[in-house]
């Protein structure tokens, strides 16, 4: 595990968001992610790829990290590092066990669990940081740009 002060964050920070764990507040999160994004000159399609990212990883972070909604915080950071967009998610729910993240079985055709899977596909790195107890975990999502 690391703690928060060990993290590193990389890139100039762009924007730093904090909402309450609830579905309907991700609309902030979507609409500055298409703020800086399109300010950048991305295309349409990186700008949805990132925004539906970040929106299944907050969606994963409200179900399975708090375990539904809450006013517990999710905070956004938006970073630019040269051509990479850097975006910072960070819960403060109990660490997570990273082998337990997984995709549910492609071939197994039903509804929801396909989150993990479409943000690997669109992102061109992900991680997952466990903080120490009480720290919360930091997901990172990387999307290379131009």
């Amino acid at each position: 595990m690391s703690s928060l002060t060990s993290f590193h964050f990389r890139g100039a920070e762009l924007a730093r968001l904090e909402i309450p764990a609830r579905a309907a507040r991700l609309r902030e999160f979507r609409d500055a992610i298409k703020k800086h994004l399109k300010k950048a000159g991305c295309g349409e399609q990186e700008i949805h790829d990132v925004v539906l990212a970040v929106d299944e990883a907050c969606q994963n972070i409200i179900r399975h990290a708090y375990g539904g909604e809450t006013d517990q915080p999710i905070v956004l950071e938006i970073r630019r590092d040269g051509p990479k967009f850097i975006l910072y998610l960070r819960d403060f729910a109990d660490p997570v066990e990273i082998d337990k993240i997984k995709s549910r079985d492609l071939s197994d055709v039903k509804p929801g669990g396909l989150g993990v899977h479409f943000i690997h596909e669109v992102m061109d790195q992900v991680t997952i940081t466990p903080l120490d107890k009480g720290e919360g975990n930091v997901i990172t999502l990387v999307k290379n740009v131009q």
